[in-house]
């Protein structure tokens, strides 16, 4: 694990160098548990693959042309609920996602 470190440190340069080095302290302190660490570290792998950022992107999108439906007069009710629901989702969704990647990053 502490190589596993050391090399993230040495391929993603000084932005990340002084999360990873604080990280590693907290390794050898004792401060981060080993399940915990594994845990940061998947978050990491997902939040830096294209799959995520390419399905983020489209969330993105899906959740612009759902607000365009947004009009006035108000759509029929059976519509606003729909758009109601994709609100919500999207919500959840962002929040999710922030979240992860707070913790990932």
């Amino acid at each position: 694990e502490m190589a596993l470190i050391k090399m993230r440190v040495n391929s993603f340069g000084f932005q990340r160098t002084k999360s990873v080095h604080k990280t590693l302290q907290h390794v050898i302190t004792g401060k981060l548990s080993v399940a915990r660490l594994k845990i940061k570290g998947l978050l990491f792998t997902l939040v830096t693959s294209r799959p995520f950022s390419a399905f983020s992107f489209a969330m993105v999108l899906t959740n612009t042309v759902s607000m365009t439906f947004d009009q006035h007069p108000p759509p029929p009710e059976e519509t606003q609920r729909l758009l109601d629901t994709a609100d919500q989702f999207f919500i959840i969704w962002f929040t999710a996602e922030v979240v992860v990647r707070v913790i990932g990053l």
